[in-house]
């Protein structure tokens, strides 16, 4: 048993459940759906090579909470958590190296897309969203045009993003996020997560059994 692996700064080793405890808040898997990644407070990031029959924790050398996590295939994937951290694997979680980004606000999702997967976008608090087209490389800043926080964001392409949070924030973008429409579909209630259909239809649910769906990219619902 490899105790080692697993016990605290002070000595305590977990016993049950294995291999951790703490609180989980996002997975995310591969196209192969055998790779994939959960993560969650206090530092955890936990790893699975065989479709989530097991997991393995993995040491990041960060001291925060991750709210979300994107695995772009078997080697290399994202994970994003509070004080703007941002970290990223190139090989299957063995290590992680923090990704630098403009921004000290807590974040927490992130989405990549197209068939490359070059384009993706991270959301967080006081609207905050940032953007790469380099496949994570380098992120920019981007103005959402709200303060409020971002929960979730879903993207169809490189052009068609939504964005939803608390206070009923559901934002839109048809041209890559340079600019971003405000709605409030569910009544200022919080909205989320959200899921596009086509380029043109969206969803998006939250609080108080809130479902909207938009025809027409985010416009109107």
């Amino acid at each position: 048993m490899a105790n080692a692996q697993l016990r605290t700064g002070l000595g305590w080793a977990w016993q049950n459940p294995l291999p951790q405890g703490n609180p989980l808040y996002a997975i995310h898997f591969a196209a192969d759906k055998e790779n994939g990644f959960a993560v969650g407070s206090d530092n955890t990031i936990l790893a699975t090579n065989d479709g989530g029959f097991s997991w393995r924790k993995q040491n990041s050398l960060t001291d925060v909470t991750f709210s979300g996590v994107f695995v772009r295939d078997k080697a290399n994937a994202f994970v994003v958590g509070a004080r703007g951290t941002v970290l990223t694997t190139t090989n299957g979680g063995k290590e992680w190296k923090a990704v630098a980004v403009e921004t000290r606000d807590h974040l927490s999702a992130i989405e990549f897309t197209g068939e490359d997967l070059k384009t993706g976008w991270i959301t967080g608090t006081y609207g905050r969203i940032i953007k790469t087209t380099d496949g994570g490389l380098t992120w920019k800043l981007q103005t959402s045009g709200i303060s409020d926080q971002l929960l979730n964001i879903d993207a169809f392409d490189a052009t068609h993003a939504v964005a939803v949070g608390i206070n009923g924030a559901v934002i839109a973008t048809s041209d890559g996020g340079e600019t971003w429409k405000a709605s409030d579909p569910c009544g200022g209630t919080i909205v989320t997560d959200t899921a596009y259909l086509s380029a043109t239809d969206v969803m998006v649910a939250g609080y108080g059994g809130c479902v909207a769906r938009s025809s027409d990219a985010g416009t109107t619902w």
